[in-house]
């Protein structure tokens, strides 16, 4: 047997790639609740009046920014492209809540949860605000103000620009309100929309993300 031992020589670097995949954070809500329909907010009305032809354009469409002072948030619940729905059966929202967590709770909507949690609808001591925005069926219950600064929540089809755009898009309904009020309450504070619609078929809930962070 050799036991010499074999000098080791350096060689010229080379490059190697590697496959990197990076997975969502498990989000119940989407799966289970939204029946294909999407959630999208912007502070573009022009976004908002966009109708999206596929899954492409829909994403094209994603805000990810903040919301500043003297801005308006334009929401929309949109069924997908492949299922346009027809004229006499459209998309329409009912209610729209707004609300904060206490301490870091982040307000989810999983009824079927070994501990049930319904988002901002629950009036639970974990919230530490919570507003509805919009009732279709009582709108003189809903929240109009904070702090005296008017909400100004509309449906798009109370507002004259946005019932006009979305008259040929039966598969989409959406809502508007201003962000000033909330500036007077604490500055960098999470917020989250919940929304209530109503399809041919099902009424369905949807509890997208934060809307409000770092743009305080």
């Amino acid at each position: 047997m050799n036991n010499k031992k074999e000098d080791c020589q350096a060689a010229d670097p080379f490059n190697v790639t590697l496959p990197i995949h990076y997975q969502q954070p498990f989000r119940p809500e989407p799966v289970y609740y939204s029946l294909e329909t999407t959630f999208q907010l912007t502070n573009d009305v022009r976004a908002f009046l966009r109708k999206p032809r596929s899954i492409d354009d829909i994403k094209d469409a994603e805000f990810e920014g903040s919301f500043h002072n003297g801005e308006r948030v334009y929401g929309r619940v949109l069924w997908h492209p492949s299922n346009e729905l027809s004229p006499s059966n459209r998309l329409s929202i009912e209610k729209l809540y707004l609300c904060a967590g206490r301490d870091g709770y982040v307000p989810l909507f999983e009824p079927n949860a070994e501990r049930p949690q319904f988002g901002c609808l629950e009036n639970s001591q974990r919230l530490k605000y919570r507003l509805l925005l919009l009732d279709r069926e009582d709108p003189y219950g809903s929240d109009k103000d904070v702090q005296g600064l008017s909400l100004d929540a509309k449906f798009a089809s109370q507002v004259d620009q946005l019932r006009t755009g979305m008259a040929h898009l039966p598969s989409m309904d959406g809502f508007v309100f201003s962000v000033d009020p909330l500036f007077q309450l604490e500055p960098g504070i999470p917020w989250f929309l919940q929304v209530f619609y109503l399809h041919p078929s099902h009424i369905v809930q949807l509890m997208p993300g934060h809307i409000y962070d770092n743009g305080w």
